[in-house]
């Protein structure tokens, strides 16, 4: 009798943890923090099948969506699939043998893992820092801690609370004027719409874009919008740029590498030798980047723009990477995405939960420039 109950629990546990994770990243009404309550209930369980059981949902969706892009990329379906359900069985593993807070620490450290639990800590908190995290983590080891009946879990616990003090005091004292980023707040961007019909070639992509500029604009594409050896296709889109004495953050992949870029093309640019506005420093192993972070790119001063930060399409579900964007404290962050490889999947909507959620726990405003659906165009009356 007492197993069967118990198997009870199981499943609506398990049901509940679905629910809450397809509703969190799938439904654009809900909130992403309701698929990570299932993290919220695995820090009160203290057994551990329960605890890997409850969260398993979060990890076969992170892993069913990256698993599906790289099946539409050409990679073998059953390799996919198999690497997928071992991923995802490790991490569930983790969670059940070592805890929530252990988890949150070890996946953080991994800077292409996307979807970190902590990236929804911005529903709860406005306008802070780094050091927000610090505490949410420090919070999460002191309630398992006491949760344990063992003595040195009592003891991590209060090593929680002391360090979640400490976060509580460098967020304190790094909360210093923001003046800087106050000069830079009137620059705005806003969402043009292209048209997707005719973006199935190279060219069709330049068309898409070159229909929309207007004369003295200043424009962003998304991501990877043309490969750095489209030596034919940056020529066509350079040829128009003096007549609208217009300004494009062009998205590139790097030859060889595979990493994103946006180089600048301006109306008197050398456009076989581009100058680079951005590097990505996060990509997919083995497609995009390695397991390790790219070095940080040599960027002219002329060419960066005001208190403004850059993300790319995985950076933007990265929480290394956003724990780089506020380190600089920007005004403004800017998401060059490239999401054809997901469709159907609302991969774009996913981001943009994510983005808002990291938007106002850092006190930034976001912009996304999606590849296929639009392009970025500096709002009139901003700084150009």
């Amino acid at each position: 009798m007492r197993e069967r109950r118990s198997r009870r629990k199981h499943y609506l546990a398990a049901m509940l943890a679905i629910g809450a994770v397809y509703a969190g990243f799938f439904v654009e009404a809900v909130p992403l923090v309701v698929a990570v309550l299932p993290f919220v209930a695995a820090l009160c369980m203290r057994w551990r099948m329960l605890r890997g059981l409850i969260v398993a949902p979060y990890f076969l969706a992170i892993a069913l969506m990256a698993g599906w892009g790289l099946i539409q990329m050409g990679y073998a379906p059953w390799l996919v699939i198999m690497g997928g359900l071992v991923a995802a069985g490790l991490c569930s593993a983790m969670v059940g043998s070592f805890g929530v807070t252990i988890s949150l620490l070890v996946l953080a450290i991994i800077p292409f893992f996307p979807g970190h639990p902590l990236l929804a800590t911005g529903f709860f908190i406005a306008d802070s820092t780094i050091w927000s995290l610090a505490l949410v983590i420090a919070g999460c080891g002191a309630i398992e801690g006491f949760r344990s009946k063992r003595r040195y879990s009592n003891s991590f616990a209060v090593a929680m609370i002391l360090a979640g003090v400490l976060g509580l005091a460098m967020q304190s004292f790094t909360s210093g004027s923001q003046s800087g980023r106050e000069l830079a707040s009137s620059e705005s961007w806003e969402e043009v719409a292209t048209n997707a019909s005719i973006m199935s070639t190279k060219r069709g992509k330049m068309m898409a874009v070159i229909t929309q500029l207007q004369d003295g604009e200043t424009y962003i594409t998304g991501e990877n919008i043309l490969a750095s050896q489209d030596h034919l296709e940056i020529q066509m889109l350079c040829r128009v740029l003096p007549s609208r004495n217009a300004t494009v953050y062009l998205g590139i992949q790097e030859a060889g590498t595979g990493r994103a870029q946006v180089r600048i093309l301006r109306p008197d640019s050398d456009c076989r030798d581009l100058p680079l506005a951005y590097a990505a420093q996060v990509g997919i192993p083995g497609i995009t980047g390695n397991p390790w972070p790219f070095l940080p790119a040599v960027i002219h001063q002329d060419d960066m723009r005001p208190h403004t930060q850059w993300l790319s399409c995985i950076e933007g579900f990265s929480l290394a990477s956003w724990l780089r964007v506020s380190v600089a404290r920007p005004a403004n962050v800017i998401i060059i995405a490239n999401d054809y490889w997901t469709e159907p999947l609302p991969i774009a909507g996913l981001r943009r939960k994510i983005s808002a959620d990291m938007g106002r726990l850092l006190g930034v405003r976001v912009f996304h420039a999606d590849s296929g659906h639009n392009i970025l165009r500096l709002a009139e009356g901003a700084v150009n």
